[in-house]
């Protein structure tokens, strides 16, 4: 049998478990590309549309964020389904109102007056 065969034959087996192993971890880092694309225009539609209808008129702007993730989402070629785009959304504005101090992410609930004088005591 000739060495070449042989060399070929290795080269092979080792071209197919790389493939076997690359394929779902380039499969897996597109994923997280798509998603940390995802988050990037959402949070850029969330302060947009806060920006531009200000306190007030929430369906107005979810609206306007839903159409302007797809919009910038057709720029990149993806698609992603309504649900997974309102739920992007919907964790920008909770950070955006964290940041604007609208709420904390620990509430704390009001003593009440037995459990003052418990605490002083």
């Amino acid at each position: 049998m000739d060495i070449t065969q042989i060399l070929l034959g290795i080269i092979l087996i080792l071209g197919f478990v790389a493939a076997y192993f690359a394929v779902p971890f380039i499969k897996a880092k597109l994923s997280a590309q798509q998603l940390s694309i995802l988050y990037g225009v959402a949070k850029t539609a969330v302060y947009a549309a806060e920006k531009i209808f200000g306190a007030k008129m929430g369906k107005d702007k979810l609206a306007y964020a839903l159409e302007k993730v797809k919009e910038l989402l057709a720029k990149f070629n993806l698609k992603f389904d309504e649900d997974v785009i309102r739920a992007a959304i919907e964790e920008q504005v909770k950070h955006l109102d964290i940041e604007e101090g609208c709420y904390s992410l620990v509430e704390a609930e009001p003593i009440e007056e037995d459990e003052e004088e418990i605490i002083n005591e």
